[in-house]
């Protein structure tokens, strides 16, 4: 325990009001007033400190439980999967050892085929590579065993280089400017928390948080790390509260759980201050410093590499000893005095030479050394192609394709790399997870995270809704409602007279150029986001200029409104208030975020600096609980919970004021009396309404869609003054459930009669809740990013399926995931949430559902009209990532071919993976570097890479944070760092500038492992030939063709070179069309047959005829030397004049005219295995 307490520097470095005891490894029962801490909290310096003594004291128990044993027993085992030398192979080498003592043992009179020293020449060789071997093979797996270990301690130098420099040049000091924005949308790919550090609230990544800080919970927020609630800003209800990872916030909110008759006002719920208890990146370091970066999958062609070792040890080794031993049961036959005399010489040196060439001598080191070349080039062409920057969205696919293949690698900075890897300097992960053999054989490509990443950060405007003049009824406008959501089938609100007139079909599309009625014609114009630009959008009629009166009031209430930066933290106050409301609500959602429309607004012609002319006076936040009974179809879908927000501004010159709103069409239905058509106010009939919410309903369960209105007024409000030094909570108003009895458009006279405190809120909501004018809806969704859609297109083209996993619903994920072009019919996308609907449930119905009566306002009735579904089919999709291994099992593998998974959390995304990599798919995760709940299942899968995402915009106005003008020279900033940290179970971390190059990275890893294949193949080819002509040479009673000199010259300089000169074969195309099969050993082994014979098809019409053609000329150059003459001394060996010089003459020219073929065929070396280098396999994007 003493080893885990913090050093007297970082007690020194804490509050005095925070214990020491914090930072031990053991749960801490904290007294409330001990654990008042400073509303300061910790110093970057402190917060710093702390972490690198976090990952100094796992660091420490990593190596105190470190053990010889296990990385010993994973560098010589029999079972080890990635073990270079195993101890089969080491008592190969020890019996040639063996047989060289017994060698030396033989009286000198006796020996002719070498000499005492060349003998001892050949037992320092065997032994000196016995000993290189072992030690690579353990340094091997030590390094595996502790690579993250190292990647751990680069980070922890780069903290305390960043210390260091702060206490001797400067002071240690992140501004605020260089922490996101505290009033960015929340993003689920970045993980960030209020933090107060050097005394200000900063938006500190969670990665970084460490015992000690005061962080501010907001309500209804997803904690990230373990944490202590301040007392003083503890209630009764909230006293000693302790939560977890995971756990949300939830304080007690005024009215909640009550439903009120009339409209009411409610005090915001506030965040609270916690102090954190244990660091959120602790699991993750414990999680990385584990043996599970271990247990991924080895890779096919380690798989393959260890069933060619026992291919020739089980097989090819035993065979070449029987022929050995049929050759010298010949000479026996053929008794003679000479042979008698030197059997032990026959025997013991002629079994050396047939099992010599087959032993891993400097095979070991030739697999390391290739391994970090093709390494260390994929990373150079990967780091030059980013310094290219394609712009993949003005490349076309196929010039896209010729772009990647026109990068070629550099070989001095491919030198480099090679040498860093050599000296344990990795950049990548080359051991627990090699990026080449990964990306060389991956079959499946997943993306964990959507937002900033797949798509842009922020939402574009996508669809737009007014209502104009049926005289002016465009005929040339081909508008549908339904252009977005055609493959879907959802529920459609339409009207008893649009169904009778349009004979509207349940099982097709509703598609029409307008809604026509009356004076009005309800108009929705596209917009389409151009080129690679977050905000860059436009109309896709060119005529939407004539639509332009009916649009700018709209652009004005984006401007004052959604885009108002004075309204940010009411609005971020507002929606924490009802987050923590809707919580008791199953059947909605909370509208979390406040979406920028500016680029909307710039569209239809408003100037940045518009608002500037208006002046705030008020604004007020008004939402509405759900129906007490809910409805026959709700838990089908969630809706948003109703919301609205009204700001009133003032224009400075002509000092009138207006009421701009915007939030849920129902609440804003509710308060619109008219609407605005593009030339004058209308009254809003029903028929109207029910356009507004057919369009509303169908994008807000696809899109996120925002309704707005306006209102001139005519009353002056009291000017409302912001107090800093005020206490008091912001106030909202809560109205009745849309079931109460009372008439939602009677609320001014309810208002006046309720508990209002205020005079000035019952003013407020007289102006903003009565006699509004309806001006548009607006829906937003997120685009896809064009260089994920390319990339999508060739990994398909490459047999690679890409799989999205979606933290998000059905509907939206489906609509995406069409945008990326992936396949998401009825049988290509499953939902790993069992908690959802069950598909056998759906039944095909009407439903009518009366809305309440009012002065205003006569009954109506909605349809709701639900197509229906073909259960039989949805009944075989599997639903919940418990049934997904039964599935496969028992029914069918849809599972292993869909390319979207909904509703998705990081568990069941890990537990898929698994299921994937048992049915040997090799699986590349692509995940956010900023979100830290992408760590456990970087972990899982055969390869990681992290991309650094998008980061969302508060307003197109205003960015995120600005790191460049506050950043020092040689600063790490907390961005860098949190990425940094967050990457470690990753091979690759890229940056947001960085262009797309995962396909470049596909096609130099399948390229540079069919190299290595070829290597290996040429190897094995070369060794099995030398063998054959030594036992040919034994057979045939002729001395052998080699010396062992030639042998060990062949097989550790010669073939290792020539195999070497292998890797400049230039880029074969057709492998990008060849599948590279599974990752099982039973694939692998079913496939061995095919293999093995196409060997023996090389090994027989290649190389054998040449190897018989040596034989021959090393026959024809002995005959010479006989004394008797030619062709009359055989055996020869009896026959030869001045015998041991002969049969080296005849050595030397047939090691020379071997080596000149072995170049030859060394020639021809891309041809060698193309067809055999990739696994013949079924293409996985292919159907069951």
């Amino acid at each position: 325990m003493d080893q885990l307490r913090p050093s007297a520097e970082i007690e020194n470095l804490l509050p005095p009001s925070i214990p020491p005891a914090l930072l031990e490894d053991v749960p801490v029962v904290i007294p409330v007033d001990i654990a008042k801490a400073s509303n300061k909290g910790l110093s970057t310096r402190q917060g710093l400190h702390l972490l690198e003594k976090l990952i100094d004291t796992e660091q420490t128990r990593f190596l105190n439980a470190f053990s010889w044993k296990v990385w010993f027993r994973d560098a010589l085992g029999y079972n080890s999967q990635r073990s270079i030398f195993r101890w089969s192979e080491g008592l190969l080498l020890l019996v040639e050892i063996i047989l060289v003592f017994v060698v030396l043992s033989i009286p000198h009179s006796h020996h002719v085929y070498f000499t005492p020293r060349e003998a001892t020449a050949v037992l320092i060789v065997l032994i000196f590579f016995f000993l290189l071997n072992v030690f690579l093979s353990c340094w091997d797996a030590r390094t595996r065993y502790t690579e993250l270990w190292r990647q751990m301690q680069a980070v922890k130098e780069l903290i305390q280089r960043e210390l260091n420099d702060a206490s001797n040049k400067r002071s240690l000091d992140w501004k605020p400017s260089i922490y996101p924005d505290l009033q960015s949308p929340d993003s689920p790919c970045v993980t960030l928390q209020w933090t107060y550090r050097d005394g200000v609230l900063v938006n500190l990544p969670a990665v970084l948080l460490v015992p000690g800080d005061i962080v501010l919970i907001r309500p209804s927020q997803h904690v990230h790390c373990r944490c202590l609630i301040l007392a003083e800003d503890a209630d009764e209800t909230t006293r000693n509260v302790t939560l977890r990872v995971g756990d949300v916030f939830q304080p007690d909110v005024e009215g909640e759980l009550e439903h009120p008759a009339g409209p009411k006002e409610r005090e915001s719920a506030s965040p609270c201050r916690f102090m954190v208890l244990e660091a959120p990146f602790k699991t993750h370091l414990q999680e990385s410093l584990s043996e599970k970066p271990l247990q991924r999958p080895s890779s096919v062609i380690e798989k393959q590499r260890l069933i060619a070792s026992g291919f020739i040890l089980r097989l090819v080794v035993p065979i070449f000893v029987g022929l050995f031993t049929v050759s010298i049961i010949i000479k026996m036959a053929a008794v003679h005095e000479g042979f008698v005399q030197r059997w032990p010489e026959e025997i013991l040196y002629g079994l050396l030479y047939v099992v010599l060439p087959l032993s891993p001598l400097i095979f070991p080191s030739l697999w390391l050394g290739v391994n970090y070349i093709i390494l260390a080039r994929v990373l150079s062409v990967f780091h030059k192609f980013k310094r290219k920057k394609f712009k993949h969205d003005s490349l076309h696919e196929a010039r896209l394709t010729d772009a990647i293949y026109t990068v070629k690698a550099d070989w001095m900075s491919t030198w480099k790399r090679f040498r860093s890897f050599v000296q344990g300097r990795n950049e990548s992960l080359y051991q627990t997870a090699n990026l080449v053999h990964a990306l060389g054989n991956v079959t499946a490509v997943c993306c964990l995270d959507k937002k900033g990443v797949l798509s842009w950060p922020n939402p574009n405007a996508e669809k737009v809704f007014v209502l104009r003049p049926r005289a002016e009824s465009v005929s040339t406008s081909k508008v549908s409602l339904r252009q977005s959501t055609s493959s879907l089938q959802e529920m459609v609100y339409i009207t008893d007279d649009l169904l009778a007139a349009k004979n509207f079909d349940r099982h097709n599309s509703l598609s029409v150029v307008a809604h026509e009625h009356g004076g009005c014609v309800a108009e929705v114009l596209d917009i389409t986001q151009n080129g690679g630009r977050a905000f860059d959008i436009d109309f896709d009629d060119p005529s939407w200029v004539k639509m332009k009166d009916s649009l700018k009031p709209l652009g004005l209430g984006i401007m004052l409104n959604t885009c108002n930066k004075e309204v940010q933290e009411y609005y971020r106050a507002f929606t924490d208030h009802v987050s923590c409301v809707a919580l008791h609500y199953d059947q909605t959602v909370p509208v979390i975020n406040r979406r920028c429309l500016c680029a909307l607004s710039n569209l239809i012609g408003f100037a940045p600096s518009a608002p500037k002319i208006f002046k705030q006076i008020q604004r007020m936040a008004v939402y509405r609980k759900p129906a007490k009974t809910p409805r026959a179809n709700a838990g089908r879908y969630k809706t948003p919970f109703p919301n609205m927000l009204s700001v009133i501004a003032q224009d400075k010159k002509s000092g009138g004021s207006h009421v701009m709103s915007q939030g849920t069409a129902d609440l804003i239905l509710d308060a619109c009396t008219d609407y605005w058509n593009g030339q004058e106010v209308r009254a809003l009939t029903d028929e109207e309404r029910k356009y507004i919410l057919e369009f509303y309903t169908r994008f807000s369960m696809t899109a996120y869609c925002t309704a707005f209105c306006y209102s001139p007024m005519i009353e002056t409000v009291p000017e409302y003054e912001s107090d800093s030094d005020s206490d008091s909570e912001d106030i909202f108003i809560e109205l009745p459930t849309e079931d109460d009895e009372s008439s939602v458009h009677e609320l001014s006279s309810q208002m006046g009669e309720s508990e209002s405190s205020t005079e000035l809120l019952h003013d407020l909501h007289e102006s903003c809740c009565k006699n509004q004018i309806f001006l548009g809806c607006v829906a937003q969704q997120y685009q896809s990013r064009n260089e994920f859609v390319h990339l999508i297109d060739l990994l398909e083209q490459a047999c690679i399926r890409f799989i999205h996993f979606s933290p998000e619903t059905e509907l939206r994920s489906r609509v995406f995931a069409e945008r990326l072009g992936l396949e998401s019919g009825w049988n290509c996308h499953i939902s790993l949430d069992s908690k959802g609907i069950d598909p056998t449930s759906l039944e095909s119905h009407i439903t009518f559902q009366p809305l309440p009566e009012t002065s205003q306002l006569k009954s109506k009735t909605t349809i709701v009209v639900e197509p229906e579904i073909n259960l039989e089919n949805r009944a075989r999709l599997p639903r919940g990532i418990e049934n997904i291994r039964e599935h496969i099992e028992e029914v069918d593998n849809v599972p292993l071919l869909v390319s979207l998974f909904t509703d998705c959390a990081p568990e069941s995304v890990k537990e898929m993976i698994a299921i994937m990599q048992e049915n040997g798919e090799v699986v590349c995760c692509l995940g956010s570097s900023a979100s830290l709940y992408n760590c456990s299942v970087f972990l899982q899968a055969d390869i990681s890479i992290a991309i650094e995402p998008m980061y969302p915009q508060s307003c197109l106005n205003k960015h995120s944070f600005n790191q460049s003008s506050d950043r020092k020279p040689s600063q790490c900033l907390p961005t860098e760092l949190m990425r940094t940290l967050l990457s470690l179970n990753c091979s690759l971390s890229c940056q947001k500038e960085d262009p797309q190059s995962l396909m470049q990275l596909v096609i130099e890893s399948r390229h540079n492992l069919a190299v290595l294949r070829n290597c290996c193949k040429y190897l094995l080819s070369a060794a099995i030939s030398l063998v054959f002509l030594l036992t040919a040479s034994s057979l045939l009673c002729l001395p052998p063709t080699f010396s062992v000199g030639h042998i060990l010259l062949l097989t550790c300089v010669t073939l290792p070179f020539l195999s070497i000169s292998l890797l400049s074969s230039p880029h074969d195309r057709n492998l990008m069309r060849i599948s590279t099969g599974k990752n099982r050993t039973e694939d692998i082994l079913s496939s061995r047959e095919g293999v093995r014979w196409r060997l023996i098809r090389t090994l027989l019409i290649r190389w054998l005829p040449s190897v018989l053609l040596v034989l021959l000329c090393q026959a024809l150059v002995l005959s010479q030397h006989c004394t008797e003459g030619a062709f009359t001394c055989y055996p020869i060996l009896f026959g030869l004049f001045d015998a041991r010089n002969s049969i080296k003459l005849s050595q030397n020219f047939c090691a020379l005219l071997i080596v000149l073929y072995f170049s030859v065929v060394s020639l021809g070396g891309p041809q060698l295995a193309v067809a055999g280098a990739v696994l013949p396999g079924r293409c996985s994007c292919g159907s069951t």
